[in-house]
């Protein structure tokens, strides 16, 4: 494997630990944490009803709001912990979080917090205040006994390679899209939409307008079908903006599928070759946590 993939770790936990030396020892001056008022799965155990839910569920949202105010809408504790950590401008198929229990991915929260001042200017890249992550993390360790850790692992990770070099599969094609819509935006919480373009759409397919190929990488890595496969990571070497529409009610007409069949869509609606490899992961663990009391 080329050296560069070891730059990439480098360059994100560097990324992750500026982020957090930069930020004062802060508390919110009043904070609400209460379960989401959302559709739950009806077992815990069931992906397919987990999926189903999923579904159902509200839009998560993290708002950083004028005076020193915030709202996070129907987030799980590892998105929150993602934020806190500064990993949600890493995490996807350039890293993971890992949490040790199955809820601490499911189960949403709604988060309301003030501060009684100003938010600071973000830094570049992140629509994020930095005392916002610092606050965040000392509630969720006061509230969620959370105990996280950033480290790096060695990972199986799927890369995506082009099959034919001037061949684009039926589900892709070059966006003439005059937005800038990343796709992202709707896995994670502090990614802002470009006016104009159509939200993406994850429900029963996957529906993206004008998005990298290193971005499609990264929304294969999170959506719920693909979670278990492992990390995708861009290796075709394409630039660019590209749309990508395919349903997986059309190609996969049921609810569980395996592993090749999955694999098999991909390759054949994207026209990629699929390699399995292992590369060093930057990783967030959970290695504890408990679920909150309400207010």
């Amino acid at each position: 494997m080329k050296r560069p993939a070891l730059g990439v770790v480098a360059c994100t936990l560097c990324l992750a630990a500026a982020l957090l030396s930069a930020q004062d020892a802060r508390e919110f001056e009043v904070v609400s944490v209460r379960r989401s008022p959302a559709v739950t799965a009806g077992s815990p155990n069931d992906p397919v009803s987990i999926a189903q839910s999923r579904s159902k569920a509200p839009r998560a949202t993290f708002l950083v709001l004028p005076d020193g105010r915030f709202e996070a809408r129907n987030q799980s504790l590892a998105a929150l912990t993602s934020v806190a950590f500064s990993f949600d401008q890493i995490a996807g198929s350039k890293g993971v979080v890992d949490p040790s229990a199955q809820w601490m991915s499911i189960d949403q929260f709604d988060v309301i917090g003030a501060t009684g001042r100003p938010w600071t200017t973000p830094p570049p890249g992140t629509n994020v205040p930095a005392e916002l992550r610092t606050m965040l993390r000392t509630m969720l360790e006061d509230r969620f006994a959370l105990r996280a850790r950033i480290g790096t692992r060695s990972m199986s990770v799927l890369v995506l390679q082009l099959a034919k070099p001037d061949k684009l599969g039926p589900a892709i094609r070059l966006s003439s899209a005059e937005c800038r819509a990343r796709a992202s935006a709707s896995l994670s919480p502090t990614a802002s939409q470009s006016p104009g373009c159509p939200p993406p759409d994850m429900t029963s397919g996957i529906q993206l307008t004008a998005v990298t190929m290193t971005e499609l990488a990264d929304i294969i890595s999170k959506e719920g079908r693909f979670r278990d496969l492992g990390p995708f990571v861009d290796q075709t070497g394409r630039a660019g903006l590209y749309d990508v529409s395919f349903s997986f009610k059309t190609w996969l007409p049921k609810y569980k599928w395996t592993k090749e069949e999955l694999l098999g869509l991909l390759s054949d609606q994207l026209s990629v070759k699929l390699k399995q490899t292992s590369l060093p992961f930057p990783t967030l663990t959970i290695e504890k946590a408990r679920k909150p009391l309400e207010d």
